[in-house]
């Protein structure tokens, strides 16, 4: 979405990297430009002997400038990874880092935020942190089951924001304190039908959401986090809505 004029494109993947379903896809990694799409970074081809297994559902956090490719499945049996990559752009080289946490390699759905150059990872039942120099690190139990599916993590300042979507129990916006290791529900500012929930960050304080309703709305709002209201936005799906969250 370009935000100057609240225009959706698409970005379409490399050429010949394309892959029907049921196939198994080439590996390769990519750029990306909005102005010129997807393009195959420029040592791709030559590297591709140096790359980790293939995967699928696995997940990804950008570190110091690296890109860091965490657990997932391999091959055609799905067969759940504990490894961790990374790859730094500037040399176009992989590199090995330490394993994820043993008790988290099942499949699920995972996401990870950045907050003063660490890593919070958000599992089925832990808040972990990474750093290259420590690796991983439990950080805090979940207050709440989970995710399952649809969920988002983003970061403000020193607090660390979950939102999670009505499959998740209990469902809502929980904060973090980095600092003082607290968890806080904000409540869910959604209807309870609303079960995919995902959001990014703007800036400073604000984030975009997007989220469905069962069967009925979607909604793409803005959501100014730290102050008592959720405000839709001009393209708005569907229906209008304003929502409040204390």
């Amino acid at each position: 979405m370009d935000m100057a004029t609240w225009q959706w494109q698409t970005l379409i993947g490399p050429q010949g990297q394309s892959s029907a379903k049921g196939e198994e896809s080439s590996e390769t990694h990519a750029s990306s430009d909005l102005d010129g799409g997807l393009k195959p970074t420029p040592d791709s081809a030559s590297a591709t002997d140096t790359w980790p297994p293939g995967r699928e559902d696995h997940y990804t956090f950008c570190l110091d400038g690296k890109m860091v490719v965490v657990g997932g499945c391999e091959g055609k049996r799905r067969d759940d990874t504990s490894e961790v990559w990374c790859l730094d752009p500037e040399t176009q080289s992989w590199s090995r880092l330490p394993d994820m946490p043993p008790d988290d390699r099942s499949l699920g759905y995972r996401v990870a935020e950045v907050v003063h150059g660490r890593a919070y990872v958000l599992s089925q039942r832990y808040l972990y942190t990474f750093t290259y120099e420590r690796g991983w690190r439990t950080e805090a139990a979940l207050p709440f089951r989970g995710p399952i599916e649809y969920n988002t993590i983003m970061a403000v300042d020193r607090h660390v924001i979950v939102l999670l979507g009505a499959h998740d129990k209990p469902p809502g916006v929980w904060v973090y304190d980095t600092i003082s290791g607290e968890w806080e529900n904000r409540g869910f500012p959604f209807s309870d039908e609303t079960f995919d929930v995902s959001g990014v960050m703007l800036s400073e304080g604000t984030a975009m959401v997007f989220a469905v309703e069962r069967f009925r709305n979607r909604m793409l709002m803005t959501m100014t986090l730290g102050q008592p209201h959720v405000s839709h936005s001009p393209v708005e799906a569907t229906a209008s809505r304003r929502e409040r969250v204390q």
